[in-house]
This record gives structure tokens, sequence and C-alpha cells, in this order.
């Protein structure tokens, strides 16, 4: 029987593998480390550690999918990524994995369109979608020329972003000043090329602002959906992942996510992140993310299981048969995040207590908490406690 691989076991892998361990598919997980939830999911039938070291070359990367292959006997499997390094690999070397392999992650001649935000912006400003107010400066002339247009503060943020985060710890550098630009502009010339480097404005409010476009989209069509607005995320300001999410009726983003991801010839999951400016109303594109997000389980949670869907086009299994959404009110929650996240925004006086603790009396999905498959939260709460431990 035809099974799936899920390459990464946190909170976004555990959604893929219930996802579509529920319906009976088999699932291994895989994962440079074993400190993972997913892996411990009742729907997890096998966990296999990647070694770092195949991320140093294409050719090893191929490689060890191919010695897998042949050793689990898991010839035509299909493989979800989690993270923007796997989705470039898996992408770039997708015709050689697919002699094998079954990967849901486009042609790098459409991947790349997401994976770096220079052809991003430029295909969304082409067609008509609106964009931040954006810079790519290549010298220390174009520097004085944002110093003179932009109204700080701005941000400083890469095309491709996994590999700024590796270098940072961050998604993007907040700048206040032209100082500040001069300095981090020079700072990021020590790791990415000029023409990779990007100024952005910063989109007025917080992110309650912040909406998502997530699709199992096929070329033209949208075979399923879900819009999500990220009422909280972790930092709050310029956030590294989402811990409270809301499902909205939001027919605009929806519209605006169609028309990008059709002209592009998107196929597979995919989320495409705006911000609605409340300057002049306009939802703003911010990224795409050719991959599965971290808030996806809320989907199956209302009908829609995307990565099922996927899988059944993938493999010929079944008809695609959920475009229409019956929108109700559901939220997600990453538990521990966000409570982490309330009590620090409390205790600053940005958030009122009142406001926190009404949220949980919505209905909600809890991104690992399930009383079906308890055991990844038994192991979160004790990989957190380990954590705690150890930095203190």
């Amino acid at each position: 029987m035809t099974g799936a691989l899920v390459i990464g076991g946190h909170v976004q892998g555990l959604g893929l593998v219930r996802a579509l361990g529920e319906n009976d598919i088999p699932v291994y997980v895989l994962d440079e480390t074993k400190y993972n939830i997913a892996r411990f999911s009742k729907y997890c039938e096998k966990f296999l550690k990647i070694p770092e070291s195949i991320y140093d070359s294409e050719k090893e990367y191929v490689e060890f999918f191919s010695d897998l292959v042949e050793k689990e006997k898991i010839s035509d499997w299909v493989v979800f990524p989690t993270d923007d390094r796997d989705v470039k690999f898996l992408s770039k070397n997708k015709e050689e994995l697919s002699e094998f392999l079954k990967i849901t992650t486009p042609d790098w001649s459409i991947t790349k369109k997401c994976y770096d935000k220079k052809l991003t912006y430029k295909i969304a400003d082409e067609i008509g979608i609106p964009i931040p107010k954006t810079e790519f400066p290549q010298n220390r002339t174009d520097l004085e020329k944002i110093d003179e247009e932009f109204e700080y503060p701005i941000i400083l943020k890469p095309a491709v972003m996994h590999e700024f985060r590796e270098k940072t710890g961050k998604k993007v550098w907040k700048i206040d000043d032209f100082s500040g630009l001069k300095e981090k502009y020079k700072e990021g010339l020590e790791f990415l090329d000029p023409g990779d480097i990007i100024v952005q404005e910063i989109i007025p409010g917080g992110p309650e602002n912040l909406f998502s476009y997530g699709s199992f989209f096929k070329k033209e069509k949208e075979i399923g959906y879900v819009v999500g607005k990220r009422k909280r995320q972790i930092p709050m300001d310029f956030g590294d992942a989402s811990t409270f999410v809301e499902a909205v009726d939001n027919q605009e983003v929806r519209e605006l996510g169609q028309k990008l991801l059709s002209h592009i010839g998107y196929r597979g999951l995919s989320e495409v992140e705006f911000k609605r400016d409340p300057r002049d109303g306009q939802y703003k594109l911010l990224e795409i993310n050719p991959r599965s997000w971290k808030w996806h389980s809320i989907a199956p949670a209302m009908g829609v299981n995307l990565p099922l869907e996927v899988f059944k086009d993938i493999t010929k299994n079944g008809t695609n048969s959920i475009s229409q959404n019956e929108y109700e009110r559901l939220n997600w929650i990453d538990f521990y995040t966000d409570i982490y996240l309330g009590i620090t925004e409390i205790l600053k006086g940005n958030m009122l207590s009142k406001y926190y603790l009404a949220s949980f009396k919505e209905d909600k999905v809890y991104s690992v908490l399930s009383k079906d498959d308890f055991l990844p939260f038994i192991l979160e709460t004790l990989f957190l406690l380990k954590l705690w431990k150890e930095r203190s």
C-alpha cells in the first residue's frame, strides 16, 4: 500500500501525520532530531532520523532517499516537506526523485517564484496584486534614496528566508534610522548577495491584520481552501510562528490568493500571506509558503482535509471534491506557546487579560493536544520541561 513520508516532526508535521493517518494511510516521519512530537503519534508507523549531512549537496540528498526507498521498501510513497530547505531540495531534484517517490512540491520553475521573494513581488506587481512599498538596494546610493523616500521604522529582510534565519535567528531586521540601515545592510552583505536584500515599509497594525489563504491548488483550479486570521503570533510584531489563528470567511483574500497561484501555475499545498493596510484597506502580499504551514490542521476539523486531497490526487486514488467551504467560527491554538505569549504580553501591558482569556471560550483546534492521540502532548510537555531545565 502506498504511504506518506512526512519530513519534519514538530507541530506542522504532526498535523500532516494525523490528516493522513486518520484515513488509514501508512505514515513515516523523518527528522534530523529524535526530539519531536510527531513520531509519538499513534498514526506514525515509523520514525527515521535524517543525517544532517544530506543537506551538504543535492547529490547526497537524492542518494539518501534512493537508499531509503530501497531499504524500507517504500517505492512511490508520497513526500510532504514542512520547511523551505526541503522544499528547495525536493523541487530542484524532482525529476530524479520522482523515479522512486511521489513529490508533492512543484517543479523548480514554479517553486522558485514562491521561494525567492524578489520574483514573488515582481509577479504580484505585474498582475495587480498589492505589495508593501519595497526596494532592492544594490549599493550605498540606493540606501540614500531609501532614506529619502521611506518613513522609519522599516524592515530589511532576505529574498530567501530560511538561509537568513539560519544566520540571524530572525525573519527580519527592524531598522529605526539611516545609521541602522547602513549597519544592517553591511552586516547582511557578509552572507547575502546585494540582489538578495529587500528593504520594505512596515504596514501599520498588529497580527490581527494578518490573513493567509491556505489551499490545495491544482494549476488553475482550487481544490480546497481555508482563510485564517492570525490573531496572535510570537513575537507579536514580526512573528516567527502563529500561536492563535481564527478561520474567517474572507473572499477578498481568497480571490487574491487564487489569482496569484493561478498565474504561476501552482500545484500543491501552499499558504499565501497578506496584511491588511489600514491606511487604504488593501490586502498586501507578504509571501508564499510553497508547502504546508503551521496551522493547517484547522482545515480537516472543518471538513477540508487538504493533505488527504493532495495524497489522493498524486496517487490517483479517488476524486477531489472539496472546493466549497462551510465556514464556522473555529480557532487554532498552539497551546503552550500561546500561553507563554499571552502571559508575556499581559505583563508588558500590551494585552488585557480579559481579552486573552475570552479567546479560550471559543471553539478551537489544538496544534498538539488531542483526546484521540494524546501521547504527542505528553511528550511535548516533557520536551518543554527538559528545555526549561537546561536553560535555568
